[in-house]
């Protein structure tokens, strides 16, 4: 995924064609694939973001 990311990124402005052919000849996820994944991941990360603090916040009230 990385790799597709950083293709992506370094298009420079290059037709979504000519990006969507280039990612399906090095074998990557589509950029739609690509945007699915972060989308559907964020909500994960954001629960276990919020978990972390919740924790922070215990261990900080158990020290005082």
């Amino acid at each position: 995924m990385e790799r597709a990311r950083m293709l992506v990124k370094n298009s420079d402005g290059a037709a979504q064609q000519q990006v969507s052919a280039e990612l399906r000849e090095q074998g990557l996820p589509s950029m739609t694939r690509q945007t699915w994944t972060l989308v559907t991941g964020l909500p994960g990360l954001a629960r276990l973001n919020r978990r972390r603090l919740r924790l922070e916040r215990e261990l900080r009230a158990a020290r005082h």
